[in-house]
């Protein structure tokens, strides 16, 4: 309908507003090796960041994961005041109308996050920013019909984000956040309690970073080339980092009604 099209040609606009992402540490043609490192915090804390400052679960994500960039660039000796790197993360683009079809419609949007020094409680609010200007924006409707992006079937969110990551140079690095099952569940009468996931890189991004929650433990996996990144650990240990600022700034902040 007209109405689709004039809908599209905006979140095109809206995309290419954006301009080429900035430069980043991880933009690289990535070898045959790689690196793993993994992160963790109690979902119950992450409720109560929310709780007390406000957002989604997926704001407080990108904002750990900021925090982590920050640290890691700052150990390289790398200038970040002021500085932004450009995130891919999966959204969902289904229509209220498609609400309860099978299968997930996901597209990739675009958001520029904070790596300069900041108190946590600033960046989640700059985060919680971009996020709500994204929501309002049709970048998603447009990131879907660029890179062809159609209906894609459960569980595979992470390896879809993977594929996305692979059809362009938009942004800097992948984060993908995905609830898993809140219900008990077991492998061979053992109980699963953290999935940290793995997720390929791009062609020319050397990180990416996938979170799902299980049994009650948020658990990131972050994979990494292993030229590029030798020093995904301390990615690993800022994400954990960041966390903990949040919980102080929560404990700090007066409660919400």
């Amino acid at each position: 309908t007209l109405g689709v099209i004039a809908e599209t040609l905006s979140g095109v606009r809206d995309v290419v507003d954006m301009g080429a992402p900035p430069a980043g540490p991880f933009d690289t043609v990535i070898g045959p090796a790689r690196r793993f490192a993994m992160a963790e915090a109690s979902f119950a804390r992450i409720r109560e960041i929310k709780g007390a400052l406000g957002g989604t679960v997926n704001d407080i994500v990108l904002t750990a994961v900021a925090g982590g960039l920050h640290d890691l660039l700052e150990h390289r000796g790398e200038r970040t005041k002021g500085r932004t790197l450009r995130v891919m993360v999966p959204v969902s683009v289904r229509s209220k109308a498609e609400q309860g079809d099978v299968g997930n419609r996901v597209a990739p949007a675009f958001v520029d996050v904070p790596v300069g020094p900041m108190r946590a409680r600033t960046r989640l609010h700059r985060v919680r920013r971009t996020t709500a200007q994204l929501k309002e924006s049709t970048m998603a409707l447009s990131a879907d019909s660029i890179i062809g992006l159609g209906a894609y079937a459960p569980p595979a969110l992470h390896a879809m984000a993977a594929r996305m990551a692979s059809r362009g140079r938009w942004f800097n690095l992948v984060v993908s956040n995905v609830p898993a099952p809140q219900v008990p569940l077991y492998l061979a009468g053992a109980p699963l309690v953290a999935n940290y996931p793995a997720m390929p890189l791009g062609e020319r991004s050397g990180l990416s970073v996938a979170c799902t929650s299980l049994a009650g433990t948020l658990a990131f996996g972050l994979t990494a080339d292993w030229d590029s990144v030798p020093d995904v650990e301390v990615l690993a240990r800022g994400i954990e980092t960041a966390i903990d600022e949040l919980e102080k700034a929560a404990a700090a902040a007066p409660r919400r009604a």
